[in-house]
């Protein structure tokens, strides 16, 4: 029988499945738990002569076979271990396990779990062995950083359960920042911002929706630009317009928004020229929406007015011309 993944409605109580925060942190912990050493020394690995080739095209059917052995344990549901010993195994042959893995063998191995994850991204798949899939893919978009994983990585972020989803998307920040790097637009912001939207009371989604698709300022050129400010854009839009009605899930996650779309860095690219009327248009009725909700309103709301702020100097300045005040920006690097 397959696994479905119910998802409850906003307004339902919390139910035990994929789509409430309970039931995503203790995937988060299970995730964890099982991570251990002792399961480390049992997992399949590749030889490590492999992993540092110059060219590593040579190896490309050992990578494969290695691959698929992996990926067809993931679909075994009859075997929980297995499939656990599977994504770990593919997460730790994504990173430096003792070697230092060459740009050619990082780059084909994405390639090759691209191309094997990918049939699994269906509903005809079962919920337990997509979130096995998801969660592998998490773990070698960290290790790899690769571009070559955004086709399934937007498969995943489809997907209707939110387990799913949400892992996808924390999978989808490593990709970003290589297409992000290389300037090239991809689906994949899209797919992530649809999927924030389909899942909008869910805060850890939203959370590494707005992750995905921001860094730093100093990270901010017109290579990467390009290829997260309009679906940032759209993202932050869809957070706006729910102020209208009421007060959106973990109100203070919108500093990601405000602060990246008044960056002066991101105003003086191209793209940022091309969208600067829709990033004040944005950026004013946020203001005014929650000078709204400031009255009587948690203090999660009343500090998110106060912050948002400074995003207000872009209105009468045309820019801001440094970091915004009251964020401490996360530590983020573009391309290794």
């Amino acid at each position: 029988m397959k696994h479905r993944c119910r998802l409850a409605s906003p307004h339902s109580p919390y139910r035990w499945t994929l789509s409430n925060p309970l039931a995503t942190f203790a995937l988060v912990v299970l995730t964890v738990c099982f991570s251990s050493p002792a399961l480390a020394q049992r997992l399949a690995s590749l030889n490590p002569a492999i992993k540092t080739a110059v060219d590593a095209k040579p190896h490309a059917d050992e990578i494969k076979a290695f691959v698929k052995g992996q990926v067809d344990a993931l679909k075994n549901d009859k075997a929980p271990e297995q499939q656990q010993r599977a994504r770990e195994a593919l997460g730790k042959e994504a990173g430096a396990a003792g070697v230092t893995p060459s740009p050619s063998y990082l780059d084909l191995y994405a390639t090759t779990v691209n191309d094997q994850l990918l049939p699994l991204a269906s509903e005809k798949i079962s919920v337990r062995t997509r979130l096995n899939a998801a969660i592998a893919l998490q773990k070698v978009a960290k290790g790899t950083s690769s571009a070559k994983l955004a086709p399934v990585a937007t498969k995943f972020a489809q997907d209707p359960c939110v387990g799913v989803a949400l892992w996808a998307i924390k999978a989808s920040d490593s990709i970003v920042q290589a297409l992000a790097t290389a300037g090239k637009p991809d689906k994949l912001t899209g797919a992530i911002v649809d999927a924030a939207k389909k899942f909008a009371d869910n805060g850890d989604v939203v959370e590494e929706a707005y992750k995905a698709l921001t860094f730093d300022q100093p990270l901010v050129n017109e290579q990467s630009a390009v290829v997260v400010t309009a679906d940032l854009l759209r993202l932050f839009q869809s957070r706006i317009e729910q102020y209208a009605t009421t007060t959106p899930t973990r109100p203070e996650l919108e500093r990601h928004g405000t602060n990246f779309l008044s960056y002066s860095r991101l105003w003086d690219t191209k793209e940022g020229k091309k969208q600067r009327g829709a990033i004040m248009q944005q950026l004013s009725n946020f203001i005014g929406l929650l000078a709204q909700h400031a009255s009587g309103r948690p203090e999660s709301v009343l500090a998110m007015f106060e912050k948002s702020m400074a995003a207000g100097k872009v209105l009468a300045l045309g820019g801001i011309r440094n970091e915004p005040a009251g964020f401490a920006p996360r530590s983020r690097q573009l391309g290794r």
